[in-house]
């Protein structure tokens, strides 16, 4: 993925806001436990958007498109939206701005699951219903590279999204966790051990480092 656009930790909010903000969908490949879910949810909080986490590697088609009914009053078919899937007609939810509707692990879903996907991305609709103004979309998922059983995306899905190489520093992961609040225990071990961030390698089937698991470990120090 030499050819996409390399952005950091710390940079990665901003660029998703301004691809938001023009109703286009970005699209953040990166290693495992890197953070694109942890910096995705933390972009929903600072803008009071409600998130919805639809794992792809775990859908069907019709959980895009919807499920065929019949009509009984046109004599034809419609599509049954799914319930998780902000529409033009719902409403948006008390306290909150609008939704946030993050696609993760797009790239090691199914090939019907993104060809479903592409009419949602480009159009904005699901069967035929249109999705609500103030419902964003953002995607995320592993490369081929990973050995976290990642496909091969289709030229007509990527173009309709801007696609990113999320890229880890360690300057830029500690500034995205300064502002996130990561407890300081853990930010002081990390900079005393930087090499601990992430100890990724896609040729051994085990646990290592990473900061998702760093993010868990601030979780447990603060009981929360």
């Amino acid at each position: 993925m030499s050819n996409l656009l390399t952005i950091n930790t710390s940079r990665a909010s901003n660029v998703l806001l301004a691809d938001m903000k023009a109703k286009r969908v970005p699209m953040m490949f990166g290693a495992p436990g890197i953070g694109k879910s942890a910096i995705v949810k933390a972009l929903a909080d600072k803008l009071n958007l409600k998130l919805i986490d639809m794992r792809l590697a775990q859908h069907e088609p019709a959980d895009l498109v919807g499920f065929p009914m019949p009509n009984t009053q046109t004599g034809r078919m419609d599509f049954l939206a799914p319930s998780d899937i902000p529409l033009a007609t719902d409403t948006v939810p008390e306290g909150f701005k609008g939704w946030l509707l993050f696609l993760d692990e797009l790239a090691q879903s199914a090939p019907m699951v993104q060809n479903a996907a592409l009419r949602l991305i480009l159009d904005r609709q699901v069967g035929q219903h249109m999705l609500h103004d103030q419902c964003y979309i953002v995607a995320a998922g592993n490369r081929q590279s990973d050995g976290a059983f990642v496909g091969s995306m289709s030229t007509a899905l990527m173009s309709r999204m801007s696609c990113y190489e999320l890229d880890l520093s360690f300057d830029g992961w500690m500034d995205w966790a300064l502002g996130a609040n990561v407890h300081p225990t853990v930010l002081a071990f990390l900079n005393f051990r930087q090499d601990r961030l992430h100890m990724f390698d896609p040729q051994k089937r085990e646990p290592f480092p990473c900061p998702r698991g760093w993010e868990t470990v601030a979780h447990i120090v603060t009981g929360k």
